[in-house]
């Protein structure tokens, strides 16, 4: 549920029933609407988590967590996230629980200790290196963390004994694999968003060579902005604006879907959520083997591996030139989608970790459970 859609009986705590089935209502404060990792790992667990008695409301950044670039429009953000994190804090009391999702401002502490409690702060990106006393603080004040990989589960563990790993779920049952026609003139595909396109940039070298030897391909990008590509790879670049309602169709479209990621401290807190998506519509993959992306890899056998430009180069061309190595990666990565990361089960993850902290949090108190 999101901020302005009202929950019945809102102002009353504790586990309520609906419909005979008991509900602890959960406050989600996340960093912002247009936040794909709020979309994915809170806003799209809202109906599962109903059929484990879990209501949960969300209440989103607005504006959104991180300022703007421009410096004029500071002040209005700060103003605005001000009067927003006093709301949005005061909000948590009507709930049982708190689910802080990433940070009220981005890099600081702000509200967070004054959300109702017990909290559990779940995060996706090695946010501590924007600032280690502010990851470091949240985790301290939260009963349970919930990590999206176990490069962030290790850091976050120095700070809490509560730390569980939940991949980022997708919703299987609407990224599913099409039948495409055979063709010559295969896609490339990338999806994410501007922040993340200096990797697939990098890239040009690999690109320019695959695209002299395979001179139908195509590389399709789909982003909130177009790659910055010179000659060749430009020439044969396909950019589409990314929207919601044409997310899924777009990565259905891929042939081969792209995944490169740096070899680095904030490169291996990734939660791999890119080839997930592209593994849930049986796309085969490329991706740097790089922090959660090794690790689906190597267990799933989804697709190739490669780490230096001239790797990059071979890979594409093996899977451009081998329809069935493209096919049978492809239903690997389905199968392992569906097996591990649909979003049901990381569902299922997240209410037991919830569900634990609040009965923890009334056993301290020493009150009564209702029936």
């Amino acid at each position: 549920m999101v901020e302005g859609e009202k929950s019945p009986d809102s102002a009353e705590v504790g586990v309520h029933r609906r419909g005979g089935i008991a509900e602890l209502r959960v406050a989600a404060l996340t960093s912002g609407l247009a936040s794909p990792s709020a979309r994915f790992r809170v806003r799209q667990l809202r109906e599962p988590l109903l059929s484990h008695g879990i209501a949960l409301q969300e209440f989103a950044a607005q504006p959104r967590s991180a300022p703007p670039h421009e410096w004029r429009r500071r002040p209005f953000w700060a103003l605005g996230s001000l009067v927003n994190g006093v709301y949005r804090a005061g909000r948590s009391y009507s709930h049982d629980v708190t689910l802080l999702h990433r940070t009220f401002v981005s890099r600081a502490l702000t509200f967070e200790p004054l959300t109702r409690s017990p909290r559990v702060f779940d995060f996706d990106d090695a946010i501590w290196l924007h600032s280690e006393s502010m990851t470091r603080r949240v985790i301290e004040l939260s009963d349970a963390v919930i990590c999206g990989n176990d490069h962030l589960a290790k850091w976050a563990r120095r700070f809490s004994s509560n730390v569980a790993i939940v991949p980022t779920g997708i919703d299987t049952e609407r990224y599913t694999p099409v039948a495409g026609p055979c063709r010559d003139d295969l896609v490339l595909g990338w999806i994410g968003t501007s922040s993340n396109l200096p990797q697939l940039e990098e890239l040009a070298p690999a690109l320019e060579g695959v695209i002299q030897q395979f001179p139908g391909t195509r590389l399709r990008v789909v982003c909130d902005r177009a790659p910055k590509f010179t000659g060749k790879v430009l020439e044969r670049t396909e950019f589409v604006p990314w929207e919601e309602s044409r997310e899924v169709a777009e990565i259905q479209s891929f042939d081969i879907g792209l995944m490169p990621v740096a070899d680095s401290e904030w490169g291996r807190g990734k939660c791999a959520f890119k080839l997930i998506q592209y593994m849930s519509c049986g796309v085969p993959v490329v991706a740097s083997p790089v922090g959660m992306n090794g690790l689906i890899l190597e267990e799933f056998r989804v697709g190739l591996a490669p780490s230096s430009q001239q790797e990059w180069a071979e890979a594409i061309r093996v899977l451009l030139a081998d329809p069935d190595a493209r096919g049978s990666f492809g239903a690997a990565g389905r199968a392992a989608a569906v097996k591990v990361f649909d979003s049901r089960i990381t569902a299922s993850q997240v209410a037991k970790v919830i569900t634990a902290v609040y009965e923890n949090s009334r056993s301290r108190l020493r009150i009564p459970s209702h029936g």
